[in-house]
């Protein structure tokens, strides 16, 4: 009986993939990286030069992707001494700093970044952000917070001791002015008055509209 033949394993692949290693690989990275909405950019980790940019970077910063290719990020995205920039703010692995545009203009931008293989060794992917929306939407939950604890000090309020007048029921407010009650429960919570008139008031100072009912008048 014949043993059957040995076949040789074939050697563990030991190469790094790059997003450019192959050609499909390389085209599916170039729809994805110029489709993103996001401006993103490739550093070159040795020599901090901009190895490439896709679309968003000219709708978010006005630079096309020829203008910058090849420079050196600082040359490209300067600190300005005479104008200093607010000090980064880092929300988790996201930082949001300034960056010039190119036409002077500042832009708030949320940015990550990311060690990725590439051809020379390692490249940072930098991924960059308008922070419009979400500043605005973080100011709108702060004015929201805000009113709600505002309405919530003006409701602590009336669980006080209030000063109120035995005879007229006008209350004294913190700088000793006296008010109506409901002039004072208004400004100090969010309820509102709508006025009417209760039987027995209507009895004593309308008495002439119960006689009239009483005669069937």
């Amino acid at each position: 009986m014949k043993k059957p033949a040995k076949t040789k394993a074939k050697p563990a692949a030991t190469g790094k993939a790059t997003p450019i290693s192959d050609g499909l690989s390389a085209n599916l990275y170039r729809v994805v990286f110029d489709l993103s909405t996001d401006a993103l950019l490739i550093i070159e980790d040795a020599t901090g030069k901009i190895t490439d940019a896709n679309g968003a970077v000219e709708t978010l910063l006005g630079y096309v992707r020829e203008e910058i290719v090849g420079k050196s990020f600082p040359d490209v995205f300067p600190d300005d001494p005479s104008s200093p920039a607010r000090p980064p703010a880092v929300y988790g692995p996201v930082i949001s700093g300034e960056f010039r545009r190119k036409d002077g203009s500042v832009a708030v931008l949320d940015m990550t970044a990311a060690m990725i293989p590439w051809p020379t060794g390692t490249a940072v992917l930098m991924t960059l952000r308008d922070a419009a929306d979400r500043i605005r939407a973080e100011k709108e939950k702060e004015a929201l917070i805000r009113d709600l604890e505002e309405a919530i000090d003006r409701i602590k309020t009336l669980r006080g001791l209030l000063p109120i007048c035995a005879h007229c029921k006008k209350i004294r407010d913190d700088q000793g002015y006296w008010a109506q009650v409901e002039t004072y429960i208004e400004a100090h919570s969010l309820a509102e008055f709508s006025h009417g008139i209760c039987p027995e008031c209507a009895r004593k100072y309308y008495p002439e509209m119960f006689d009239k009912e009483k005669t069937g008048e």
